[in-house]
């Protein structure tokens, strides 16, 4: 292994730092796994000789994680090799017989090991978090992978301080390859789901707005109108034409009109429309000149140490400094941290989670799905992510609730979300038993 001294000549650039956090530095197993090669640059590993070396780097029980040598080969086929981590090559597999081998590529041999040593202190001092959850997954829908745009956030938040808008972020991020507003806001988004960050919206607030008209210009008849339209526009009329009031003052005048409408739903869009000039009920205009896209983002509180100390340490190695190349060796050469990470690297993994624990994940899905009144797949899967840290997509929490309803678990139900409207939702609920016989 290369001197770890300070490096000040390495060729190791922006590019090349942000290849390794997007394609082995936002996994704990990917980590390690390249740490080994690295750390061993003479050596062409086969994916099997690979796997006997994680296994018996974690002493002489169980290993903490057992998983197959291709998940192994992948990383390096899939993850290391189109970054030059490692090299492609042949080398002897059991009975003599050439196979895949995968050797270190000797540039920058240092620099990306202190990146790596890096990471994996931060992932030891941190138990309770993962640079799994911190940088997202490598594959991305836009140009710039999950990691780097995470990192950039991070950046971001801590160089200008928190309180900065969602708008604010994108024009900073800016350019295609982060897929604009939309790539920055589902970003975000997600990051919220995970407890990373806070974003709180003006939607809470109680702007004014002056009604500029109040009259019927359709050419259906007003009585036809559905009650919302109804009660909103009636309620202006009530308040008066050119006046000057609040969002809330005109839900409480609809409200009086029409107490059956859904007000938090009217707010909504009151909000929305006055947010958007032209839409909705475009005869309603703002009063303030505050920009429609003051949604603030902030870091979560329970988050913001563990990631402003990982920002601060990935800091030093884009700084040049590579003296943390000498933790490798330390982290590799303990078995019992060694089985502390890969243990984690299987806690985090969305991908096994679920394969691997099926049993636990469905005893998680019943401990949140309690009630009778009945929640969505998406509050579900928020309440997962929350109270288990569990980063389960979408599609398999509603492909085990479906399970468990089929099982006769839980209840499943179809309902109309409002009156007069055709979208449905699907509510998962704990089972009614108030009224079963008893026997």
């Amino acid at each position: 292994m290369a001197s770890s001294e300070v490096t000040t000549t390495s060729s190791f650039g922006e590019q090349q730092f942000y290849d390794l956090l997007n394609y082995a530095g936002n996994h704990e197993l990917k980590l390690l796994t390249g740490s080994v090669i690295l750390t061993n640059p003479d050596t062409a590993f086969s994916a099997a000789s690979l796997l006997r070396t994680i296994n018996n780097s974690q002493g002489d029980g169980e290993p903490a994680w057992k998983f197959k040598s291709t998940m192994l080969r992948q990383y390096c086929t899939h993850s290391f090799m189109p970054i030059d981590l490692v090299t492609e090559t042949e080398t002897a597999g059991q009975r003599g017989k050439p196979v895949p081998g995968y050797q270190a590529q000797p540039t920058d041999l240092e620099a990306k090991l202190g990146c790596l040593g890096s990471l994996l202190e931060w992932s030891l001092d941190h138990p309770n978090t993962s640079v799994q959850n911190a940088f997202g997954l490598t594959r991305s829908s836009t140009q710039v992978h999950s990691p780097e745009m995470r990192h950039r956030i991070y950046k971001t938040l801590l160089t200008t301080g928190e309180g900065i808008t969602m708008l604010d972020i994108s024009r900073l991020l800016e350019g295609p390859s982060y897929g604009g507003e939309q790539g920055t806001s589902i970003q975000l988004r997600r990051m919220q789901e995970l407890g990373l960050l806070s974003i709180k919206s003006v939607i809470g607030e109680n702007p004014e707005v002056v009604i500029n008209d109040t009259r019927w210009s359709s050419s259906h008849r007003f009585e036809d109108a559905q009650p919302q339209l109804r009660a909103v526009i009636s309620a202006c009329k009530q308040i008066g034409q050119g006046q000057t009031t609040t969002v809330n003052d005109i839900v409480a005048e609809a409200l009086k009109i029409d107490s059956g409408i859904d007000g938090a739903a009217l707010r909504s869009r009151i909000m929305a429309s006055i947010n958007r000039p032209g839409t909705g009920y475009s005869w309603l205009e703002r009063v303030d000149d505050r920009s429609p896209q003051l949604t603030y983002v902030s870091f979560a509180p329970e988050a913001k140490g563990p990631i402003t100390d990982l920002h601060e340490r990935l800091e030093t190695v884009e700084a040049g400094d590579y003296r943390k190349s000498k933790a490798v060796g330390k982290i590799l050469g303990d078995s019992d941290a060694f089985s502390v990470l890969v243990a984690k690297a299987k806690r985090f993994s969305p991908r096994t989670y679920p394969r691997t624990a099926g049993k636990l994940l469905e005893a998680e899905l019943a401990s949140i799905v309690t009630t009778t009144v009945g929640m969505t797949a998406k509050e579900v899967r928020e309440a997962l992510i929350a109270e288990h840290n569990r980063d389960i997509s979408m599609s398999t929490v509603v492909a085990a609730l479906r399970k468990m309803a089929d099982n006769g678990k839980i209840a499943r139900e179809e309902r109309v979300t409002a009156q007069h409207s055709t979208k449905v939702d699907v509510l998962f609920k704990a089972l009614d038993t108030s009224n079963r016989d008893i026997k």
